[in-house]
C-alpha cells in the first residue's frame, strides 16, 4: 500500500503544470504523510524546499532544478499565500511575489537562455521564459492533516483547490502497520 501511495504522489508530480500539484490528506499521521510526498519527491528527481514561493521559483528556474513546495495546512497562517499559491496553479502566474527590480534581475539572468533557445530578447519574452521554466519545474504538494472544518473553509474559499489540485487521501496508519 505504501508503495503504491508513494508511486501515486510521484507520478503527479511528474505531470505537467496543469496537474501536478497535490494534496495529501491523512487522518491523524502526519508526519507520515511528509515522509510519503518527500520520498515521493525524490524519486521523481524533485528537490523538496520549505521556504518562500519567490525564492523557490527564481532558484528554481536560475539552475533548471526541479523543485517541490511542501507545505503543511498548521503551518498556512495567512489566506494571502493561497491567493499566491491559487494564481499560480491556475494561470502559472507568479508576478506579484517580485518586485519590480527583482524581476529586472530575473529577467537579465536568463538572456543567455533565451539567446540559446534561439527567441529574440527583450523583456517581455525572457519574463515568458523564465515562467514557462517555473512551471515546468515547480510543484505545489499540501499536507492535510484533518480533513474538517479548517480545511473546508480553505476550500470554499479557494475553491481551485477541490478544482485542480489532485488529492490523494491516506487512511489511518495503524500503529502495527507503522
Amino acid at each position: 500500500r505504501t508503495l503504491a501511495e508513494v508511486s501515486r504522489i510521484a507520478r503527479t508530480l511528474l505531470s505537467p503544470h496543469n496537474f501536478g500539484h497535490i494534496a495529501v490528506v491523512a487522518e491523524g499521521n502526519p508526519g507520515i504523510s511528509a515522509l510519503l510526498a518527500r520520498l515521493a519527491a525524490h524519486l521523481a528527481g524533485f528537490k523538496v524546499i520549505q521556504s518562500t514561493p519567490a525564492s523557490l521559483t527564481s532558484e528554481g528556474n536560475n539552475k533548471n532544478e526541479k523543485l517541490m513546495f511542501l507545505l503543511r495546512d498548521h503551518e498556512i497562517l495567512e489566506d494571502s499565500l493561497f491567493v499566491y499559491l491559487s494564481e499560480f496553479i491556475i494561470h502559472g502566474n507568479i508576478n506579484h511575489l517580485f518586485s519590480p527590480e527583482e524581476q529586472t534581475k530575473i529577467v537579465n539572468s536568463v538572456r543567455t537562455d533565451v539567446a540559446q533557445a534561439g527567441l529574440t530578447y527583450n523583456r517581455e519574452v525572457a519574463w515568458e521564459f523564465f515562467l514557462r521554466g517555473v512551471r515546468r519545474n515547480f510543484r505545489i504538494c499540501l499536507i492535510v492533516t484533518d480533513a474538517e472544518q479548517p480545511f473546508h473553509r480553505l476550500c470554499q474559499q479557494f475553491p481551485v483547490l477541490i478544482s485542480t489540485i489532485n488529492f490523494i487521501w491516506l487512511q489511518h496508519w495503524h500503529p502495527n502497520q507503522l
